[in-house]
């Protein structure tokens, strides 16, 4: 296939500043078709590069004075992209960023090129002000796969109608690596279709007991010794480590009871490294967390502050700390490859009982195995009971 687009320089800027030399072929696919105007549903695998594809979409309304709105499901997750995008504010590109956390009159947005939010937040925005969403030209719609979920899923479907029914010829993408119905959404989108199974990395998936290993046909391959051990072996040779669990409280002891095994796997350089983070000792939560980080870990949930939050995400990106101990209510928010992903409980309390984590959940989670500039092959694993391990596989 011939491909008749030209890559921005501001973002053959950005993939230089990422170490990116070259397109993944679904990249070009989805920037051929947003280079000819149509909208796109981009269906492919976690890690594979979507955001590329979206940023060049907001570049293109950019440089047609158009503005743009991304919409993502978690305030967590437009902080990330609100850091991310910011690299293009070099080029006088204004970003903002509007959830709760950011609450103030909205008229501002209205000076700004690209704004961030939830779906909740654009809703309440376009019933109360939505000439904040003037000359608008190009919308990101991440993680659609949402509009199924059963608490969230009816504002984003609002959201997405308001928008093609108020914004005459907007143009968008939408973009999931767990969607299974693309047909059907392209349909109701109207909108071109793009979907792959590739992955720059490949995932290889595993049940973990107590005391044994499992591969995805209920072989088991190897044993283990304990929990723990099994974790602070994943990462030998500069890995790391995603393990996500069912709570706040969860996250918080789990990572002060992986802390004491991590500490061991530390250089002398990077234990120096370590202990040179401050935090600010009014903060709330300090004293928990700046104890673990300076033993190579962290804990990531939403009743943390945004910047601790940031600031956990960073020490993992910059390769500073082994490993994030997260909720799996965060994990759609929770962007960073790991060379392994442990789901350690894949039953959570719905309000009612506990119940196993949907499929697509799963999915998601495990697709996080695997960094690009640092990994041949990611690993993801779900961590079973033997009394639970007919009901994982099964599921």
């Amino acid at each position: 296939m011939e491909f008749d687009f030209k890559i921005p320089d501001e973002l053959q800027s950005y993939l230089r500043s990422e170490g990116i030399d070259r397109l993944y072929p679904l990249q070009e696919e989805g920037i051929q078709v947003l280079s000819h105007g149509d909208s796109l549903l981009l269906a492919t695998p976690t890690s594979s590069g979507k955001s590329v594809v979206a940023y060049y979409g907001i570049l293109r309304a950019w440089k047609k004075n158009l503005r743009s709105l991304y919409v993502v499901p978690l305030r967590a997750l437009a902080e990330e992209k609100f850091e991310d995008l910011k690299f293009f504010t070099e080029f006088g590109m204004k970003i903002a960023i509007s959830t709760g956390d950011y609450d103030r009159p909205s008229n501002y947005l209205k000076g700004y090129d690209v704004i961030i939010s939830t779906s909740e937040k654009v809703d309440s925005l376009m019933r109360n002000n939505p000439e904040v969403f003037d000359n608008l030209g190009f919308v990101v719609f991440d993680e659609i796969h949402n509009i199924l979920d059963e608490t969230r899923g009816s504002t984003l479907e609002i959201v997405i109608s308001k928008i093609k029914y108020l914004v005459e010829g907007v143009q968008f993408i939408a973009m999931s690596a767990t969607v299974k119905n693309v047909r059907d959404i392209s349909k109701w989108l109207n909108c071109m279709e793009v979907t792959s199974d590739f992955r720059p990395v490949p995932l290889r998936k595993f049940v973990l007991t107590p005391d044994a290993v499992y591969d995805e046909d209920g072989t088991p391959i190897a044993s283990t010794e304990s929990f723990e051990e099994f974790v602070s072996n994943s990462l030998s040779d500069s890995g790391q480590t995603l393990i996500f669990v069912r709570s706040r409280k969860a996250a918080e002891s789990t990572a002060e009871k992986m802390a004491r095994f991590v500490e061991s796997k530390l250089a002398e350089s990077e234990r120096k490294v370590l202990e040179e983070i401050k935090l600010d000792y009014e903060s709330t939560g300090y004293e928990k967390l700046l104890p673990v980080i300076r033993k190579g870990v962290g804990f990531h949930h939403a009743g943390m502050l945004s910047e601790q939050r940031r600031l956990v995400e960073r020490l993992f990106r910059e390769r500073k700390i082994k490993l994030i101990v997260a909720t799996t209510t965060l994990a759609a928010g929770l962007n960073l490859p790991a060379r392994s992903v442990i789901i350690r409980d894949v039953y959570r309390y719905d309000g009612f009982s506990s119940v196993l984590i949907p499929n697509l959940e799963v999915q998601q989670m495990l697709g996080r195995a695997g960094r690009v500039k640092y990994d041949r092959i990611g690993n993801g694993y779900i961590y079973s009971s033997r009394a639970r391990l007919s009901d994982v596989f099964s599921s």
